[in-house]
């Protein structure tokens, strides 16, 4: 399956039945889906209809739609309200009386107040029409939004491979220092006895059983298994596709957990520095996975 990312964009013009339609998609990250319309006001009622047709192709990111439609003529589409207009002839007569003064209202001076003046007449078998056509021409504009989407998430999906694969390097190079771990631990508790004066005092098996104790506090075996597990569920998660952002994320801030356990827990400054280095590497997976759906 494929991965995509949140970020695409795609333009459709494409006329049906003498209807003309312009369809602008774009799509930027976000968490959470975010469907915003921006369509002609009387057409506003298909807000959630066209949202509605979002969600059923798309589970996340922002997404911005801007429609354009023009009507053929045999839909009389604008009305005038001529109530309104004779309202506004006699407040203006009223007026004039008022102040004494003569006023020819013009065309032009009606035309300022074409919103209140002018209704749209959005019969139901014009808004039947157009659904029927925004139902072929979104599934359209998405289509090719997807195209692009997946052809970044590609991209962004052998990126990410990379720096597993170096992310992995780096576990195995922590892994394969654990294994002086006690030996370390046995000489540095020697030398600071030693240091001391108090190191032929000390009882052998006593001295054995802290040196135990303190490798098993500062043993990472364990936050090695998990990284391992995350970052083959990272990989499988990757190859199976998908809506796979989040997942990714959640596995991202476990794999961190576990870098940062090791860091504390370990005292060989080589292994600190690997740490570092993981993170530094998960830090870069993480910044593509930000855009991953």
């Amino acid at each position: 399956m494929f991965v995509r990312s949140m970020t695409g964009y795609s333009i459709l013009n494409e006329n049906i039945d003498e209807f003309e339609y312009s369809i602008e998609v774009k799509s930027l990250n976000s968490r959470y889906l975010q469907i915003n319309v921006s369509l002609p006001k009387y057409l506003s009622i298909l807000e959630i209809y066209i949202s509605n047709i979002i969600k059923k192709r798309i589970n996340r990111g922002k997404i911005h739609i801007n429609l354009g439609v023009k009507i053929p003529k045999d839909f009389s589409l604008l009305k005038l309200d001529r109530g309104m207009v004779e309202n506004y002839l006699e407040v203006l007569k009223e007026l004039s009386e008022i102040v004494n003064c003569d006023q020819n209202l013009t065309i032009q001076d009606l035309l300022t107040l074409k919103n209140e003046i002018f209704t749209f007449n959005v019969t139901e078998e014009l808004l039947d029409k157009i659904k029927e056509h925004l139902n072929i021409l979104l599934n359209k504009s998405i289509d090719s939004l997807d195209k692009t989407r997946i052809d970044e998430g590609m991209k962004l999906k052998e990126d990410i491979l990379k720096h597993l694969i170096d992310l992995e390097n780096t576990v195995s190079l922590i892994e394969s220092l654990t294994k002086n771990h006690k030996e370390y631990y046995r000489e540095k508790l020697q030398n600071n006895l030693k240091e001391l004066g108090v190191l032929e005092k000390i009882d052998q098996d006593r001295l054995e059983q802290e040196i135990a104790l303190i490798a098993e506090r500062a043993d990472i075996s364990e936050e090695i298994s998990r990284l391992k597990i995350h970052i083959g569920k990272f990989k499988n998660l990757l190859d199976g596709g998908g809506t796979i952002g989040n997942l990714l994320d959640f596995l991202s801030q476990e794999i961190l957990r576990e870098l940062n356990t090791i860091a504390s827990k370990s005292k060989l400054s080589q292994i600190s520095v690997f740490a570092v280095e993981g993170k530094n590497l998960l830090n870069k997976i993480r910044e593509q996975v930000q855009n991953i759906e």
